[in-house]
């Protein structure tokens, strides 16, 4: 089961981060990237929850969960990425980013 959502979360990563991203150009990027743990918040959560749901909610449990953590990931990654560069000294934004990354 842990292959294929891994599997899930790399489809919808490829599928959503163009899109996603082109939506939250002209947004804050503290905002966004709140939102972001927000939503990462929720998933893990919704993980948690799993372990006390009856048998046949956790297939379609882990599904969701792991649709809203892969969400979460997809809003916040870019603009995360956008802050450490911009919050950065010019000078030395490589090595900001190589600790970043």
């Amino acid at each position: 089961m842990a292959g294929s959502l891994l599997v899930l979360n790399g489809v919808q990563v490829v599928l959503t981060q163009s899109a996603v991203a082109r939506r939250l150009e002209g947004l804050r990027p503290t905002r966004v990237v709140a939102a972001g743990a927000l939503l990462n918040a929720f998933a893990f959560a919704l993980f948690a929850l799993l372990s006390a749901a009856p048998g046949w909610t956790v297939l379609p449990g882990l599904c969701t969960a792991m649709l809203v953590y892969n969400l979460a990931e997809t809003v916040a990654i870019p603009c995360r990425e956008e802050l450490s560069v911009s919050l950065s000294d010019p000078a030395q934004r490589g090595r900001y980013l190589a600790v970043y990354l």
